[in-house]
C-alpha cells in the first residue's frame, strides 16, 4: 500500500471523526475521557510512526511501532505490518519475518495481511531463498512470486506467467504478467506479447501488449515492426505508432 495515501486516509479519518462521534447517542463523560483518551494517544503514536517511516528513520519508527502494538489497540494490524517494514529497512529481515508472522497469526482476516505476506515474500527472494509460485494461491502474490523468480529460473517462469495470460485470471492480473514479461531479456518472452499484440490470441490484452512492446525499449523494434507490416486493422497501425518508437516505410502501393 502506498504510505502517502495511507497517511492521508489516516489524516481524512482524524478530520472526520468528530463529526462521527456527533452522530452518536450522547454518553457520560466519565465514559468518553475513558475511551478518546486512549485512542487519541494510539493515533497519535501511530501518526509519529508512519512520520518516522517517511523520513526514513527506520530504527525510531521501529520502537514507536512497539509501543503502538503494546497498545493493543485499532491500530496493532497496521503497526505490526509498518514495524516489520522498518525492521526490513533496517536490514533485520529475521526480526521482520516473526513480525509478519504475529500479524498473520493473530490477525489473518485484516486488510494488511495480503501486504505482510508480499513484504515476506520479497524479504525471501531478496535473501535468496525460494519461493515456489505452486504454493501461491492468491493471484498477485503468485505474480510477484513467479517475478522473482523470471530473475533466477527464467525457464521455469516463463510458462508458469503463459498459464496467468491463458488461464481464468482477471484482466488486471492478465495486464501485470504482461508486465511481468516485458521486464524479461528472454526472446522466448518477447515472442510471447508479440503473438498477443499481433491479435493471434486474446484480443482483449492486444493494446497491453503494443504498449509493453513499445516501452520495452530497442530490443524490441524490429517485433513491433513485424506486427505493424502483419496487421491490416488501421487502429493497430495508429496504436503502434504512438509508441514513437518505430516510423515504418509505408506500405507498398502496388
Amino acid at each position: 500500500m502506498n504510505k502517502l495515501t495511507l497517511l492521508l486516509t489516516f489524516l481524512l479519518a482524524m478530520a472526520l471523526a468528530p463529526l462521527l462521534r456527533a452522530s452518536l447517542p450522547d454518553t457520560p463523560a466519565e465514559s468518553t475521557i475513558e475511551s478518546d483518551e486512549p485512542r487519541d494517544a494510539e493515533a497519535q503514536l501511530y501518526e509519529q510512526g508512519t512520520d518516522a517511516i517517511d523520513d526514513e528513520e527506520w530504527s525510531r519508527a521501529i520502537d514507536i511501532f512497539r509501543k503502538v502494538v503494546a497498545m493493543n489497540g485499532k491500530r496493532t494490524d497496521g503497526a505490526l505490518y509498518w514495524l516489520a517494514y522498518a525492521q526490513t529497512k533496517a536490514g533485520r529481515g529475521g526480526e521482520a519475518l516473526e513480525t509478519i508472522a504475529a500479524l498473520v497469526r493473530t490477525r489473518p482476516k485484516s486488510r494488511w495481511t495480503k501486504d505482510a505476506k508480499a513484504l515476506e515474500m520479497d524479504i525471501k527472494q531478496t535473501s535468496g531463498q525460494h519461493v515456489d509460485p505452486a504454493n501461491v494461491n492468491d493471484e498477485e502474490l503468485k505474480l510477484i512470486a513467479i517475478q522473482g523468480l523470471l530473475s533466477t529460473s527464467p525457464e521455469r517462469a516463463l510458462p508458469l506467467l503463459q498459464k496467468i495470460v491463458d488461464g481464468p485470471y482477471s484482466r488486471r492480473v492478465k495486464e501485470q504478467a504482461l508486465f511481468v514479461l516485458s521486464q524479461s531479456p528472454s526472446e522466448r518472452a518477447a515472442q510471447m506479447i508479440a503473438s498477443i499484440a499481433r491479435g493471434s490470441t486474446h484480443p482483449e490484452l492486444q493494446s497491453d501488449a503494443i504498449k509493453y512492446l513499445g516501452v520495452s525499449g530497442q530490443r524490441n523494434v524490429a517485433l513491433l515492426g513485424e506486427v505493424y507490416r502483419s496487421t491490416a486493422s488501421v487502429e493497430v497501425k495508429k496504436e503502434i505508432l504512438g509508441e514513437q518508437l518505430l516510423m515504418p516505410e509505408p506500405p507498398d502501393a502496388s
